[in-house]
């Protein structure tokens, strides 16, 4: 009993000394924690790759979580594609743009077309 009194009492001093971002605070683009010269935070968990469409209007960002598809003016999600089973390793538009590849070290190749612009 007095174990775990004390357990729960120094998880209250450490938790109470750190900053807590809520998920109202945190959007794309945000501010919070970036680098000096930073413009916006891409991609929610591990990144591997990006690139960038044709017309150079769109990034795509490959991660752990799927391939994260933003606006490069507005650095604004235009679309998460999913699908995978683990994480995706690479990412590339077709030359005309329409068809945006990703892969996966679960050994799969999805084909995911223009839907970003309908």
């Amino acid at each position: 009993m007095k174990t775990t009194l004390l357990f729960l009492l120094i998880l209250l001093i450490i938790s109470s000394g750190i900053p807590r971002i809520g998920a109202a605070e945190y959007e794309a683009g945000t501010q919070i924690a970036l680098p000096e010269g930073a413009l916006a935070r891409l991609g929610k968990g591990n990144a591997k790759m990006a690139t960038f469409s044709p017309d150079g209007g769109l990034l795509a960002v490959a991660g752990s979580i799927g391939v994260w598809l933003y606006d490069v003016q507005s650095y604004k999600e235009v679309s998460l594609f999913t699908g995978h089973t683990k994480h995706v390793a690479c990412v590339a538009f077709s030359p005309d743009g329409k068809i945006l590849a990703s892969g996966s070290t679960d050994g799969t190749i999805l084909l995911f077309s223009s839907v970003w612009k309908e």
